[in-house]
């Protein structure tokens, strides 16, 4: 595991330096020349430009037939949406394809080109200055099933698209083919296939060590449904796992459902569910978790309003809970509440709140699962209030205020950061949170359970919050990403590391008083035009919490990440790896107990048959392997023996 002691300062030192460095970096801006995506040529060299083209963004739009050739494609919407500020700026397609928008400012924008029966395309493009000169290309293909070979393709599948195109350009897409026009013009973007739905099956089953049960079966499925009701888009996702041992008992079940409807003016409705057990003569997890969403305008602002329900035994802790002070059982009520407003062209404000109410089982609950009453209820709120300032268009300022209160006790945390769009595409993220606790005394450390998710973001656990993030964004996937992350933590959280119940042994307890420094890096490209690449990692190595009044905590994780598309044989390749190691030690340095240590190596291929063997349907093969050594970390039991599981099935799309 590399050894990252300087981060921490390194982190705190760059992040104050950051925005002198970075407004000097900005100075130094060129105009961007070029660009990648597929279906977009590079821009055309200034010193190619023709005599009449002073400034501004042109291009052509053309109709792509597979394997026959494009044909320039009059009469097509073309849309640049500015990211920043929000404004859409239209133009069409002439009798050549052609299109231009004379002086468009600079900014990032989201170039969304959209024709009746084509698959729209989106690309992303940073003009730094009003007067750079960009040329483009876009061709768009049938969107028919026909000629659509490869339904693995998010690229090019409708539905990744199209949550892609910003609402207020689908709302001007609406107005603009709002003229009478026959059932068959009507365009597939806003009405796809209506009346009719995309569903997607995958069937799996396989054997191995699974959680604590040695030499296990599991038979799984995944349901998918996608589709269109008049102006009502709706999906629905459905997954189910059983795990029962080679006698045919039972051992452990886990269920998840998550329904979303969309409707233009109303906005967004979402439902899900998700519950499990595993079950075994120790501690029996047992988990249930509800929760309905919904967000849409309200007035010149966007609301989001959140409830969740979770009622749980034994997931939260295992057999190192009691040195953590981890619940045995609990159930949480969670509010939240969000608002987002654009109050000029150069600012915008966000508020929200959050209320948690976490409690014991009832009583019936608690005879029903052998249970003792844990800790009385407790309640916290959560408020915050965040800002941003354009500057200037390359430049924004965010500012703002989280305020916790917790156990009587009140904390404040300020927060600064900036956003800075730099040449060629670049753009440096800098941000900073510090805690302040308005009556430390009182101040008890919270328990927040957490997922990784490789998000790297802050969260409400720390007490200080240190991140940089350097991005490039070419379009078509084509992304590099660099990171650091520096957090100072005030409550304990247990960091899971995989969502599947059947996985929740790899964990990790962080507690009061761990810092704990992180890098990361990912990169995606397009190594040719049917092979897509992407490699992503995450290292984090610290502690230095305290964990009763003789230990001390420390903790290190490295997930790294290979996916690979194969468009011309249909073959999808992800290679995964996580190291995770958790030691508790004496204030000396030597170990109080073993060390809690687990590897796992992960293989997942999916093999499609549509284009092989000639199938009017898109099937899938699909395997999924994995390998992994170390400790039962429930039971803090050393296991340096392999375990292996393996999963085979089968997937249809129709």
């Amino acid at each position: 595991m590399p050894d990252l002691p300087g981060l921490a300062q390194g982190a705190r030192a760059i992040a104050m330096l950051l925005l002198a460095s970075l407004t000097a970096a900005a100075s130094s801006a060129a105009p961007v020349n070029k660009s990648a995506n597929r279906g977009l040529s590079p821009a055309t060299d200034r010193a190619a430009r023709p005599a009449q083209a002073i400034a501004g963004l042109v291009g052509t739009v053309s109709a792509g037939y597979r394997g026959h050739g494009s044909v320039p494609l009059p009469d097509a919407g073309v849309y640049a949406y500015q990211v920043t500020d929000l404004t859409i700026h239209k133009a069409q397609t002439d009798l050549g394809g052609g299109f231009s928008f004379a002086a468009l400012p600079a900014g990032v924008y989201k170039l969304i080109v959209h024709k009746t029966g084509f698959l729209p395309a989106v690309v992303l493009v940073t003009r730094t200055t009003a007067s750079a000169f960009q040329e483009l290309q876009f061709e768009l293909f049938p969107d028919t099933s026909k000629l659509r070979l490869d339904e693995n393709d998010t690229a090019s599948d409708f539905w990744q698209i199209r949550k892609r195109i910003p609402a207020d350009v689908l709302r001007e897409i609406r107005i603009a083919h709002a003229a009478p026009m026959r059932d068959q013009e009507m365009p597939r973007l806003l009405t796809p296939n209506t009346g009719t739905f995309v569903a997607n099956m995958h069937a799996l089953s396989g054997s191995g060590d699974f959680a604590r049960t040695p030499n296990a079966n599991v038979i799984g499925g995944h349901v998918s449904i996608s589709g269109q009701v008049g102006d009502l888009d709706v999906d629905l996702v459905g997954n189910f796992r059983t795990l029962k041992t080679q006698h045919a008992d039972t051992v452990g079940r886990a269920q998840s459902m998550a329904f979303n409807l969309h409707h233009e003016s109303s906005g967004d409705f979402k439902v899900s569910t998700r519950t499990g057990s595993l079950q075994d003569g120790i501690n029996p997890i047992d988990l249930e978790r509800y929760g309905v969403g919904w967000e849409g305008s309200v007035g010149a602002g966007r609301t989001a309003i959140s409830a969740n329900y979770t009622s749980e035994t034994n997931y939260y802790r295992d057999a190192r809970a009691d040195l953590f002070a981890v619940p045995d059982s609990s159930r949480t009520f969670d509010i939240e509440g969000t608002y987002n407003q654009r109050i000029s062209r150069r600012t915008n404000v966000e508020t929200g709140v959050r209320y948690r109410e976490r409690g014991p089982l009832s009583l019936s609950q608690q005879r029903a699962t052998a249970v003792a009453p844990s800790r009385p209820i407790t309640e916290r709120v959560d408020l915050f209030g965040l800002g941003a300032l354009d500057v200037k268009r390359s430049l924004s300022l965010q500012y703002g205020l989280f305020t916790t209160l917790w156990e009587g006790a009140v904390a404040f945390t300020p927060h600064a950061g900036i956003v800075l769009n730099l040449p060629n595409q670049w753009t440096a993220e800098g941000s900073v949170r510090q805690r302040l606790h308005e009556n430390a005394d009182d101040w008890t450390a919270d328990f927040l359970p957490a997922h990784h998710r490789q998000q790297f973001e802050c969260t409400a656990a720390e007490e200080g919050c240190y991140r940089l993030k350097l991005t490039r964004e070419l379009g078509d996937g084509d992304a590099v990403e660099f990171g650091a992350l520096y957090r100072h933590f005030a409550d304990t959280i247990r960091l899971y590391f995989s969502d599947d119940l059947f996985n929740e042994l790899d964990s990790v307890f962080l507690v009061d008083g761990d810092r704990l420094p992180e890098v990361h890096f990912a990169v995606s490209h397009r190594l040719t035009p049917q092979i897509m690449t992407r490699f992503a990692s995450n290292i984090a190595r610290g502690g230095g919490g305290a964990v009763g009044t003789e230990l001390e905590n420390e903790v290190s994780y490295m997930v790294t990440s290979f996916e690979g598309q194969f468009e011309a044989t249909e073959t999808g390749v992800v290679l995964s790896f996580h190291s995770v190691e958790q030691h508790l030690k004496n204030r000396d340095g030597i170990a109080a107990q073993d060390p809690i240590a687990k590897d796992r190596v992960q293989l997942q291929i999916t093999q499609g048959l549509s284009r092989l063997m000639g199938f009017s349907q898109n099937l899938n093969l699909i395997l999924d392997m994995q390998v992994s050594r170390g400790e039962e970390q429930r039971l803090a039991q050393a296991n340096d023996e392999l375990s292996r599981r393996i999963l085979g099935g089968i997937a249809l799309r129709f």
